[in-house]
């Protein structure tokens, strides 16, 4: 089971499995990790364009790729203070995780999600990748977007209707 210890003042989440206990931290090697990045990006702007209508297929591929998007930020927690390989270990170890925390509510693929973004936001990692820029861009545009067309919808209602009668 996760526990989350104070370090100064940051938090820092040591994650046991076996006998060993891993240290979680998104810092300088996450960032360069570039599919870290990349997963990171295509959550969020995915998630802008959640008022977009999606087909089936493309839900259930995002839903059915988000285990292997776990792994790979998984993977990106651990390169800072441990030596792990590659995806392909960290696999492992999150299987093995999983396997003996069966009950846990964060022995699953979200619950570690969330885990991992508690994580990050404690690490500033979203500031240190630009994301936190990103986001703030994206809402801004957002709102500039609706605000236009609220305007443009009260132009349109204010301007005189055109009379249909035959005089």
């Amino acid at each position: 089971m996760p526990f989350l210890k104070l370090k100064g003042e940051m938090r820092v989440m040591d994650i046991k499995i076996g006998e060993k206990t891993y240290k979680i931290e998104y810092n300088f090697e996450a960032a360069l990790y570039e599919d870290c990045v990349t997963a990171l990006y295509k959550i969020v702007t995915s998630s802008a364009d959640g008022n977009l209508k999606q087909d089936s297929a493309e839900i259930l591929k995002s839903i059915a790729g988000q285990p292997n998007t776990v792994v790979t930020l998984f993977y990106a927690g651990l390169m800072e203070n441990n030596a792990v390989a590659d995806t392909s270990v960290a696999k492992g170890l999150l299987k093995q995780y999983f396997i003996e925390n069966k009950g846990n509510k964060e022995a699953n693929f979200y619950g570690i999600y969330k885990l991992i973004n508690k994580q990050m936001e404690d690490d500033c990692f979203f500031d240190l990748i630009g994301l936190s820029a990103v986001i703030a861009e994206m809402t801004e545009n957002a709102e500039k977007l609706v605000a236009k067309k609220s305007a443009e919808k009260q132009t349109q209602d204010h301007k005189p209707k055109k009379s249909t009668s035959l005089e």
